[in-house]
């Protein structure tokens, strides 16, 4: 029964001491009534003393926490899988289900009353507070009996807030090079981001659940609050600890923000960094199937209290902090050789344009895609929608999850492959070095992993991931047999550790007899998949033939390569130095099979202010991109000896040449920033790649934009003589005059060059 305004002031007239009581009597009430709890989707996740485990926990929490209700039952099986996210699904559920604020999936009448919702306008939470500076209120809570936490208000804000020592804002600061941090929350009662709450009830004996609930009713009650996350300090008396003495050091919302620490545990940078960790979206660590057993990063087992530690490999790739030193690669149409550097010297700003951070290395299994389309899936990092266009069928990509990091169901995606019984996988390549701002690594994993090459496995990034090995010489491998579903393996090998600023890592990835590469290489070799482009037409040649020599110089008995189609020659004769250039008196070696390309362009030759006269015949002149061929057999005639003067001494102009930019390229991908090269563009979905805002002038060769000659709009990654990078558009490049000689750049002159050098600009 529902009563009338008139009605119901009436009946609290009458009745006024039954509405003395406080909230706890109206929610009851409410229980009473057909009305619905509105309430966002959470998984709770613990964090236990070694050798202790608690399960997750799925609940539902009101829009400002103060209320959560207990979701018990098969939510996969109530719900779908893939139809919900936690941290973004609102779900709406009658009140007459829920008892002592749980709700039984499988009660009578719960199918079909209780429905999907929409989704939270904070839908992105854990991807959006990946970076930023965000305000969190530490609340010390009080229970009815005086029981208050050990640490006091002055511990908790330092422990929480410091700059100076290990605290969980100087440690995230450190881990992200200053990209993540947290400050005191303000309002009513709130000194240095810190209150005190009071509750009326004790929590001796109360399941460690209550203090979450009853803590964020009074925070709800405050006034003027300005926070972002809270961070709720429990004093002894709930159930934190059983009776053999395992114990819940503290627990956490995955996506969410709010996290809970048992008493001192508050003031613990390993557990603090770990709950807020589980707030940004990221779950645990396995070594040997030990939930906490990954020693390398914050989601496992750091095994030291000091909290000088990061995050490994797939949950750093998540949090996409150093995104410009992330490399994709899928190792069946790429190989890999590289130079990894440890995490210190990444957020310390030692690692070079040309190295790596972290290696992701995706799998590609084809076979009969199981799923329905309901559960395809994307992930931010990928282009599935080329697989989609398929038909989905044997274009499977690595989706072993349901939504993407911001939460979002996918509308066109991949689907899980391999005939329903496998799933592919990602592996994440890293060089662990414990040192620095990541050096509190459990000593007894230091031989095995604190200097170490480690692979990983995790899908998604952010999910339960798998410490798989670690290694330590130069020849050892880690090998992931039947990487392709044909039989050939992937080997991932390490080459040598080098000590240094920064230290590195020399690695190589590849699959055997599908791509190869070697440690004694610098780069594996490389397969082109175009010929390299050759100018189509001749340049002209000088309209006056020059003197000829009466005697032919002597030629190499075996012919030197030479173009196959003439290369452009100046209009105006390229100079030639007084004195004819010796000639090999042994053959030039000829390659059987043509060599690969470089990358770079010469380096230019260096022109006399007197040239000499050109042959009437001309010489053929390699051209840019050179291609080995036949030779004619009448050798090409050279200058005499005594060259005649010409007046002009204006240079030849160079030739610009069709190749793709090796630096690393800012591309604008569904709303997000990522860095990425043109290996990733041709690795796969190459034609959709290439049609973003850019990418087709950068890498030419690889999206055969050849005919086009135009400036890149992406912004690139330059490194300065002074060993510092900038990021830098072509645009700047043409601002100025300096001398500026840039790797992968056309300038507005034409000319490609090979480094990176500015020269006496001090105002860069």
């Amino acid at each position: 029964m529902k009563l009338s305004s008139p009605s119901l002031a009436l009946f609290v007239a009458l009745a006024s001491p039954l509405f003395a009581l406080s909230s706890e009597i109206s929610s009851a009430s409410r229980k009473t009534q057909e009305d619905s709890f509105l309430c966002t989707l959470h998984r709770r996740v613990f964090k236990t003393t070694p050798g202790y485990s608690v399960p997750d926990e799925i609940g539902c929490s009101s829009a400002d926490y103060s209320r959560r209700v207990v979701i018990n039952g098969d939510l996969d099986a109530f719900l779908g899988s893939g139809g919900y996210a936690f941290g973004s699904t609102m779900l709406s559920i009658p009140e007459s289900l829920i008892v002592d604020e749980a709700v039984d999936l499988s009660a009578d009448g719960a199918a079909g009353s209780i429905v999907v919702s929409s989704q939270d306008s904070r839908s992105n939470r854990g991807v959006e507070h990946r970076t930023g500076t965000w305000k969190v209120l530490v609340v010390r809570v009080i229970d009815a009996s005086g029981v208050s936490p050990t640490p006091t208000a002055a511990e908790l804000s330092t422990a929480v807030f410091s700059e100076s020592g290990t605290t969980m804002n100087s440690q995230f600061k450190a881990c992200s090079a200053n990209q993540l941090s947290f400050t005191p929350a303000t309002g009513t009662g709130v000194t240095d981001g810190v209150v005190d709450v009071t509750l009326d009830i004790s929590l001796a004996g109360t399941d460690k659940g209550l203090v979450y609930t009853a803590a964020l009713a009074k925070v709800a009650a405050l006034t003027g609050i300005d926070k972002t996350f809270t961070y709720i300090v429990s004093p002894e008396g709930p159930t934190f600890c059983d009776a053999s003495g395992s114990c819940t050091l503290g627990y956490a919302d995955s996506p969410g923000e709010v996290s809970v620490y048992y008493n001192e545990y508050g003031t613990d940078p390993t557990t603090n960094v770990h709950e807020v960790g589980h707030n940004l979206g990221l779950d645990h660590s396995t070594l040997n199937g030990e939930e906490y057993g990954d020693p390398t990063g914050q989601m496992g087992n750091s095994g030291n209290d000091n909290g000088e530690i990061c995050f490994n490999a797939p949950h750093t790739y998540f949090l996409q902090w150093f995104s410009d030193y992330h490399e994709d690669l899928n190792p069946t149409t790429t190989a890999y050789s590289g130079e990894l550097v440890p995490t210190n010297d990444v957020a310390t700003g030692l690692i070079g344009a040309s190295q790596d951070y972290i290696l992701k290395i995706s799998q590609i299994l084809t076979g009969s895609c199981t799923d329905t389309p309901s559960n395809w899936i994307s992930e931010y990092d990928e282009d599935c929608a080329y697989y989609a266009a398929q038909g989905g069928e044997s274009y499977c990509y690595d989706w072993g999850h349901l939504t993407d990091v911001n939460g979002v169901k996918a509308e066109t995606a991949c689907c899980i492959c391999g005939g329903g019984s496998t799933s592919p996988i990602n592996l994440y390549v890293s060089y662990n070095k414990a040192e620095g701002i990541h050096s509190a690594m459990n000593e007894d994993y230091r031989a095995a992993y604190g200097n170490a090459v480690t692979i990983y496995s995790s899908t998604p990034s952010n999910g339960l991931s798998a410490l798989l090995g670690g290694l330590t010489t130069s020849g050892q491998k880690y090998t992931h047999t039947d990487w392709d579903g044909s039989g050939n393996d992937l080997i991932i090998e390490l080459c040598e550790i080098t000590t240094g600023s920064p230290d590195t890592a020399k690695v190589i990835v590849y699959v055997n007899g599908v791509t190869t590469a070697s440690c004694s290489s610098t780069t594996p070799a490389p397969v082109a998949s175009t010929p390299a482009p050759v100018a189509s037409t001749p340049a002209p040649v000088a309209s006056t033939p020059a003197p000829v020599a009466s005697t032919p110089a002597p030629v190499a008995s075996t012919p030197a390569p030479v173009a196959s189609t003439p290369a452009p020659v100046a209009s105006t004769p390229a100079p030639v130095a007084s004195t004819p250039a010796p000639v090999a008196s042994t053959p030039a070696p000829v390659a059987s099979t043509p060599a690969p390309v470089p990358s770079t362009t010469p380096a230019p030759v260096p022109v006399p202010a007197t040239p000499a006269p050109v042959a009437s015949t001309p010489a053929p002149v390699a051209p840019t991109t050179p291609a080995p061929v036949s030779v004619p057999a009448t050798p090409a005639p050279v200058a005499p000896t005594t060259p005649a003067p010409v007046s002009s001494t204006t240079p030849a102009p160079v030739v610009s040449t069709c190749v793709d930019s090796p630096l690393r390229l800012k591309i604008i991908k569904d709303g997000n920033i990522i860095s990425r090269s043109c290996t990733w563009v041709g690795n796969k979905a190459t034609i959709q790649r290439c049609a973003m805002a850019g990418v087709s002038d950068a890498c030419p060769v690889t999206c055969n934009s050849c005919s086009t000659c135009e400036d890149t709009s992406l912004r690139m990654r330059l490194t300065k003589s002074d060993g510092t990078s900038v990021v830098r558009n072509c645009e700047w490049v043409a601002r100025k005059d300096t001398p500026i000689v840039a790797l992968g750049l056309q300038t507005h002159a034409g000319q490609l060059v090979d480094s990176v050098e500015i020269v006496d600009s001090p105002s860069l």
